[in-house]
């Protein structure tokens, strides 16, 4: 990504890069630290549908107010009858799903949601 913003003019002794965390609450924790030396105004999150809600309460728990921003899926969307189908497509997203909502209760039970 850093090299995207480079090539998009951006100057590379702005760019920071976050590249120790594990998980969103590492994450959110990291880059809070980072930006603390800076005078940064505005957060943009950007992520992926299913991973914004869990993300932006991560970010808010680590004390950041962020702007989220919803990351366009790599496939197109399907046609909506495609839905009602079993494909390995709606099984990877309903364990996305999943995964986020086990996140959500983790993260509540131990503080790292808000």
């Amino acid at each position: 990504m850093a090299d995207v913003l480079e090539r998009l003019g951006v100057p590379h002794d702005r760019i920071l890069v976050e590249d120790l965390s594990k998980n969103t609450h590492d994450e959110a924790v990291i880059v809070g630290g980072m930006l603390s030396t800076h005078q940064v105004d505005h957060v943009i999150l950007v992520t992926s549908q299913f991973h914004m809600r869990r993300s932006v309460g991560a970010f808010r728990a680590a004390g950041l107010e962020v702007i989220p921003a919803v990351a366009r899926e790599p496939e197109p969307l399907d046609r909506w009858w495609k839905n009602l189908l079993p494909t390995d497509k709606a099984l990877d997203e309903s364990a996305m799903a999943a995964h986020e909502l086990a996140g959500l209760v983790i993260y509540a039970a131990r503080g790292w949601y808000r």
